[in-house]
């Protein structure tokens, strides 16, 4: 059986069988439309944009880059050489070194916005690319998949000396993709860099951070999953402090209902005779019904002294007390709940997707 095939089979497994050859395409036209309560559009060519911010976009539709429909109003350099080397040797990086859909090579001056387009049913993403950091940047990406997908991608981001660089992955509609992605940020001296990601309704996602932190660098890493359903999401950090002066800050959050799943694996390495090095992680759970599952690992290795290190996780109901304490100030039950659910995930969002996010998460808050 090809390769290809496996992966249909495997995407199929308890579901309707997907035929390659007989896609249902629909026009950019209907496609953009569909996305429309979720997605900004410029009318006539289809770029889309967050609320203005972003003059630069980067487009790949069904795995492969689009020239046409990018656009780019800074100097931005693209290469098709890409990744060559190994991230893990485990089974889908191996799948997507030998069959990648796109292999690029991205020099980043300013802020972009990547947007990974699904037209066909059973369409097959392998990315893999490298993004330099070379200037003060934020970087947006965003996917719209309308129908059955596998998603593979493997991107590395290269952080240069002195560069805040903030990163906004938002999987933002409900989707029947299987989306497994993992990106590796290498950061240089006195670098920072601040991951801000959400996700909604995901059928199956699973991301892969893979850190690696040079002298005097920072990296931040907040994630927020809102999940109903039989949706899961499976957040894999691993923060390499290789050098001293380094600091890393991990927070996941799950709000999570009917039978969704959330996990959080993390690994924090802090190598031999370095010193001055804070690390810590915090994982919280706002549980809404008993047949969640969630899973929460954090791991250290520590081979050093001169470090501070912290930890804590937590899983549970909306705090009764403090329902209590709002009804007693004569707001509703319903909209002290309502209070009490935006309290819990308005932290992890940031004014520059505020607009982009909070209508999702209104929506899915309501009908709970």
């Amino acid at each position: 059986m090809k390769l290809k095939e496996k992966i249909i089979s495997w995407l199929n497994k308890g579901g309707k069988e997907l035929d390659l050859y007989k896609f249902n395409e629909c026009g950019l036209d209907d496609y953009i439309e569909y996305f429309d309560q979720t997605y900004r559009t410029v009318a006539g060519d289809y770029k889309e944009r967050i609320d203005g911010i972003c003059s630069n976009i980067l487009v790949f539709i069904d795995g492969v880059y689009n020239s046409e429909k990018s656009v780019f109003n800074n100097d931005i350099g693209i290469t098709e050489t890409g990744l060559d080397y190994v991230f893990d040797g485990n089974l889908l990086d191996n799948i997507n070194r030998e069959f990648f859909t796109s292999k690029l090579e991205i020099e980043v001056k300013g802020d972009l916005h990547i947007i990974n387009i699904f037209t066909q049913k059973g369409a097959i993403s392998q990315l893999r690319n490298c993004y330099k950091i070379d200037s003060n940047a934020n970087i947006y990406e965003t996917f719209m998949v309308k129908d059955t997908c596998f998603i593979n991608n493997f991107n590395r981001f290269k952080v240069n000396s002195n560069i805040r660089f903030n990163y906004f992955p938002l999987h933002l509609k409900d989707t029947q993709g299987k989306e497994f992605i993992t990106n590796k940020i290498i950061q240089k001296k006195e670098s920072i860099c601040n991951i801000y990601g959400i996700n909604t309704e995901c059928d199956l996602l699973r991301n892969n951070y893979i850190v690696e932190l040079q002298k005097g660098s920072t990296n931040n890493v907040n994630i927020l999953s809102l999940l109903s359903g039989n949706k899961r999401v499976d957040i894999n950090v691993t923060m390499n402090h290789i050098s001293s002066y380094t600091n890393s800050d991990i927070k996941v959050k799950g709000f999570l209902n009917d039978q969704s799943m959330h996990s959080f694996v993390s690994n924090v390495y802090i190598k031999r005779n370095i010193k001055k090095v804070v690390a810590s992680k915090l994982n919280k759970n706002l549980v809404l019904s008993e047949d969640v599952k969630i899973v929460s690992e954090p791991n250290f290795e520590i081979y050093s002294s001169d470090v501070k290190c912290f930890h804590g996780a937590s899983s549970g109901h909306i705090d009764e007390e403090a329902l209590i304490y709002l009804m007693s100030r004569g707001i509703s039950k319903n909209k002290a709940t309502t209070l009490l659910y935006h309290s819990f995930v308005n932290d992890m969002i940031t004014k520059d997707i505020s607009s982009l996010v909070n209508p999702v998460i209104d929506n899915i808050i309501s009908n709970v």
